[in-house]
Formats: structure tokens, sequence, C-alpha cells
């Protein structure tokens, strides 16, 4: 491969134009040099490197190397007979899988500096070429299949010059298409449900800078979906896919299809239950829980114009040698290359599907060895979906209203009821079949009916599993992903489980139980996830006060109604007019020291 009027650079694995220097754009000196550094020692730079994980140390880090960054494209199955132009490539780990999948890729970075670490990043990849260059002033005879442009829309302003930098871009990158290609772009979303809630413009750092309407010619600049839509048009886009990845396209775990999203058969906000979105720039309290707002948003038909990011295919011309036809893809791609999986969701003739694939082709995944239980990875190639409400998230509201350990036991009972018929089915109440070992409430879906049914049987034991490690590890599963009521902050995560135990006339656990539990979910946690968190903490929370302990969603939400509280008081038209009165009951203060 190479490029015309492009010479090529030995030393830096870079194609540049004679006399090219630079863009302005950095993530900092330090950070990138550090970037560099890591690649350059790693054996393994793959998409699936179960080393670079280990240097995730900060926002930057985790950006350029986790594997999560890839489910953005996964559903468009690009391969090796596609030809891509990756403009805006950064640091090279979009470039990377590109090139992975076989496709030819040519690259574009205007920073030298990211540049290069792209390059380092692809340096056994023959197929992938990175060129140096100043995305506007990039050209080449060749033709695409695809071009992307991921996260470099919204920086048109500062590096496209014209009346209308964004419409510019998009014509330029249309002037590089085969008559069917496809551009493929993703971008935050000006009207975001996490910006509403309060998070930080991901570029300024300010809080509301966009849903404000506050961009100039020296910012990067936002869009909601109609608007985005528009650009679009005025560039010669006329076929447009949306797509809505969540939290947002950064590291997405699920994709939404505009169908998906749309879809009266679909409960498409239940997916959302663990994509909460985060503020990038610093720990800025959030007003609401957003999955609550999602379902509301669906039920509403909504849902897509709030998404917080948008994935958009858009072709001058039809768009027919893409996938179509799913409604969802979900990801698991915190764990284990081998362990990771892809959850699809399609509508195949009125009759909506679920199927799994590993993301991974490595074959090595073995039953795990967890104490004396043998622990194996079956994922179901494809079952019916099961329309209702994950249990799980009817803890939420729970939660959220302030409820106390009896609303807790309620929402339990009925499960644990369940795992009690299980275990009884199998002869020894303290114990459940080993296809039980997922039975905890994110696994089971309330049905129209008010029945509870088990889905998502992925993990098994070769024999029974322990009654007492499932109940915990399901309590702690769900109380770990909602805010905490201040009717539980002084009891402790024992109090909450023996409440609800002995509801459900279940044998009060023991600390026995307590301790195997922590013991079993911190191994299996160990062996399947990149970074075990869920059972190194488990025993630190078993016996101290919710409300001072680890558990995500107790310090931190309390932390965080009191920083809103503040902000809403400092916000208010009495604490305007009161501000002489402050500065002269300050100055009388200092004055009488």
């Amino acid at each position: 491969m190479s490029l015309a009027n492009y010479l090529f650079d030995e030393e830096t694995g870079l194609w540049c134009k004679p006399g090219y220097q630079s863009i302005g754009y950095s993530d900092g000196d330090d950070t990138e040099d550090r970037l560099l550094s890591i690649l350059r020692q790693c054996p393994d730079v793959s998409s699936g490197s179960k080393m670079l994980p280990e240097h995730i140390t900060d926002w930057p880090t985790e950006y350029h190397f986790s594997p999560a960054r890839h489910n953005l494209l996964r559903p468009f199955s690009i391969g090796s007979g596609d030809s891509v132009l990756e403009l805006g490539c950064g640091c090279g780990a979009i470039s990377r899988y590109l090139g992975e999948t076989g496709a030819r890729v040519v690259a574009v970075e205007g920073s030298r500096q990211r540049a290069r670490i792209s390059a380092e990043r692809c340096r056994d990849l023959s197929n992938v070429l990175i060129a140096c260059d100043n995305i506007s002033g990039f050209d080449t005879s060749e033709r695409f299949d695809i071009i992307t442009l991921i996260g470099v829309l919204e920086y048109a302003p500062l590096f496209i010059n014209g009346s209308n930098p964004q419409v510019e871009l998009l014509r330029h990158a249309r002037t590089m298409l085969k008559e069917y290609g496809v551009v493929l772009l993703a971008i935050e979303n000006q009207l975001g449900l996490k910006y509403l809630n309060g998070r930080s413009e991901d570029h300024t750092g300010i809080p509301f800078f966009g849903v404000h309407g506050l961009y100039s010619d020296s910012t990067p600049v936002t869009c909601g979906k109609n608007e985005l839509e528009s650009i679009l048009r005025q560039a010669g886009f006329e076929h447009i896919d949306f797509h809505y990845p969540f939290p947002d396209y950064k590291l997405p775990n699920v994709i939404l299809s505009d169908e998906g999203a749309n879809h009266q058969n679909f409960n498409a906000s239940e997916l959302l239950y663990r994509s909460e979105s985060r503020d990038y720039v610093t720990e800025r309290p959030s007003w609401f829980r957003e999955f609550l707002v999602w379902r509301i948003l669906r039920r509403n038909g909504i849902l897509p114009a709030l998404s917080n990011s948008f994935l958009i295919l858009a072709g001058p011309k039809s768009i027919t040698d893409r996938p179509r036809g799913w409604l969802a893809r979900a990801y698991t791609s915190q764990r284990r290359a081998e362990y990771s999986v892809e959850t699809v969701f399609r509508d195949e003739a009125n009759r909506i599907t679920v199927s799994k694939q590993p993301l991974s082709q490595d074959k090595r995944a073995q039953p795990t060895a967890i104490g004396p239980l043998h622990i194996r990875h079956s994922p179901a190639e494809r079952c019916r979906y099961v329309p209702g409400l994950l249990h799980a998230a009817e803890l939420m509201p729970i939660m959220t209203r302030g409820g106390g350990p009896d609303d807790v036991a309620a929402w339990a009972g009925p499960w644990l009821a369940l795992l009690k018929l299980a275990a009884s089915g199998n002869g020894n109440i303290s114990v459940l079949p080993g296809d039980w070992l997922d039975a905890i409430p994110s696994n089971l879906v309330q049905t129209a009916s008010g029945t509870l049914e088990l889905i998502d049987k992925e993990w098994k034991a070769d024999d029974v599993v322990p009654l007492s490690w499932v109940i915990i590890r399901g309590f702690y599963s769900a109380l770990s992903a909602c805010p905490l009521s201040p009717k539980l902050r002084d009891l402790t995560f024992r109090d909450v489980v023996r409440q609800a135990v002995a509801a459900a006339n279940l044998d009060e656990l023991t600390e026995s139980d307590y301790q195997q539990a922590a013991m079993l979910e911190n191994a299996l946690q160990s062996a399947v996830c990149i970074r075990n968190l869920q059972g190194q903490r488990m025993l630190d929370v078993m016996n101290a006060p919710l409300g001072a302990c680890c558990l995500p969603g107790s310090i931190h939400d309390v932390l965080a109604a009191q920083e809103a509280e503040i902000h809403r008081i400092k916000s208010s038209l009495s604490w305007r007019i009161s501000a002489p009165l402050r500065v002269l009951q300050s100055a009388l203060r200092r004055l009488r020291n």
C-alpha cells in the first residue's frame, strides 16, 4: 500500500507530505508520551490484548486501551472486502480494530505525535497505512467503501475553513467515497440526557454549555438529531440511518438501532439498566437517575432525540451492503477476551429473538475452577425474547422514593420464592441446580402477567451451587446499581438480606455463608473480568452501615445531593438579592477581627 504525493518515514512509520508539521490537538505531551511508551513496551497491542487494559489508570488510558472502544463498529460487518478511510484516527484504537477485520485501511491524523502512536498500535498490520495530514488537506485518487468520522465532526470549526465547516468536512469526505459507499459518523448529542443531567460538556468541561448553545467559532460544536440530519443532507447524504450508543459512543456497551429504539414490542430502555453516563471531566453530581428517565422517554417515543450520542450510517445513495434488521446489540467487553460476548436482538417475522456470539475467536476458554466448583461459559446461541421489566431495575424506583427494608423485602420476595422452589426441586434446600448460578435479579424479567422468568443462563456449574451464594451475589448486584435510600443508611448489607430472607421463610444466612460467597465471587470475577471489582469489595460491605461502605451509589449519592442543593440555593433569586448583605457582613467580620 502507498499514497501518491506522500513520503514514507521509516523512523515513525508515517506517510507525510513534504514540509507538513502538525495540528495543535493533544491530550497533553506527558499523556501522549506515556501512551507511546506503553505501546512500545507491550508485546501484544491487539484489540483483544490482555496486557493493555492492565495499564488503564485514568481516562486517557481507558479511552485508548479499553476494548469497549471497538464495540462501536462491530454491528457493521466490516471485513476483508472493504476499503476504509479513517479521518481523525487519534491514537489508533479504532485503526487497530479496523485492521484486524482484514479491511484495507488508510488512517489520517493531523497531530504528528498522535499519528506516531497510531502507527505503533498498528505496527504489525501491513493492511493499515497511517497518514499524517490535516483532514481538510488530505487528498488521494482512491475511493473508499467506508469513511469514518468518529469524534471528529465536532472539531470542524477549529480546523476547517468556510462558512459552514461541518458541511464542508462532510462534502470533502463524500468526494472520497465510492458510488455506494457510506460515511460512519459518531458524535455527541448536544441535547443528550447526560448533559441535561448536569454532566460536563465533553469538550469544554462546563455543564450545560451545549444545552445553552454557547458554542462559538473557537470551540467544538455538537448538534441535536434534527440539526445533524439537516447538515448531512446539505452535504449530499440522502440515505441516513441513525443508531444510538449507550452510555455514549466512546465506550459503548449497548447500541440501539432506530427500529429498536422505537419498536413497540421491544423494551429498549431495559438494556440501559447498567448504562449510566459518566462525567469525563470531573466528579460532578447528577440530578436524576438516567435509567428511570430512559424508561419514560421510551414509552413516549422520544428516547432517540435525547440519546447521549449518535452513530450514523450515511450514504449519497442507498445503503444496501451493511447488515440491517437488528434491534439492539449489547456487549460484555469488561470481561477477558475469551469470555466477551455480543448479544443481538432481532425482529424476525414479527418474532423477536436473542442470540449470543463470542467477540473473540479465542477458543481457549476452559471450565473455570472455583474451589470445588467448575463453571462453564455457555451462551445460548438463539432463544426467544422475553418482554417485560427487568426485576433488578424495579429496585431503583423503590430506593429513589426512599423505601425501607420492608420494601426491599417485598421486592425480593418473588425472586427468593423462585430460588426456594428451584432448590426444593433439587432435593436439598441449601443448593441450586448448576444452571441457576446466574439466577439473580438482573437476569429475571417481570412479564405482563406479573410472573418472573429467568433469562440468560450464560454461566453454569457442573454440579450444584450454594443457594446462599446466589442470594448474596444477587442482592449485592442489585443494591450496588441503585441510589441508597436514607432509610437504609444505618443498616448493614446483612441487615437488609436478613430481613428479606426471613420474610421469604428461608433459613438465615450464617457467617460461613457470607465468607463462602465472598470467596466464590472473588474467584469467579478474577477469572472472568479484566479488573475484578465486585468480588474484592463484597466482604468489605457486609458489616459496615450501607451509608458508610463502598457500595456504589451510597456516599457518592449523598454528597451529590448535598452539592446539588448548594447549587440550587446559590442559583436562586433570593441568594442573588442577598449577595450585598453577605459582602457587608463579611467586611464587618474582618473589621471586628
